[in-house]
């Protein structure tokens, strides 16, 4: 793998980090309290008698968005894990060919006609 195919890989997963700045246009996840999330006309309107209600839905749906974001995150660290795995064994795989150390330049040139078309 070459050098500028790794910085491909890398810029690939920093886009995917950045995707992840979105959360902070969010502006409920900056809230500290259930009441944060009622309206003016609905506080006027006794909405917080249903406040332990509005929590409980909040700790459940804190849970399962905890557990996904885990999720994604393991997963992301097992594309990076794998991506950077084939470029070692591509590596290793060429290395074992000893193409590098041959004399015959026609072989060689063979070889280099892959990264050609890039």
């Amino acid at each position: 793998m070459t050098h500028n195919n790794l910085k491909i890989i890398l810029m690939i997963i920093l886009m995917q980090l950045n995707q992840l700045d979105g959360l902070r246009e969010i502006k409920e996840l900056n809230y500290t309290q259930p009441n944060e999330l009622f309206t003016k006309e609905q506080i006027d309107n006794n909405i917080d008698f249903y406040v332990d209600i509005v929590s409980l839905v909040i700790e459940k749906t804190k849970a399962q968005s905890q557990l996904m974001i885990l999720i994604i995150i393991l997963r992301l660290i097992d594309k990076i894990k794998n991506r950077i795995s084939d470029i070692n064994k591509s590596i290793v795989l060429l290395y074992k060919t000893k193409i590098a150390n041959s004399q015959d330049t026609t072989f060689k040139n063979l070889l280099l006609k892959f990264t050609e078309d890039r």
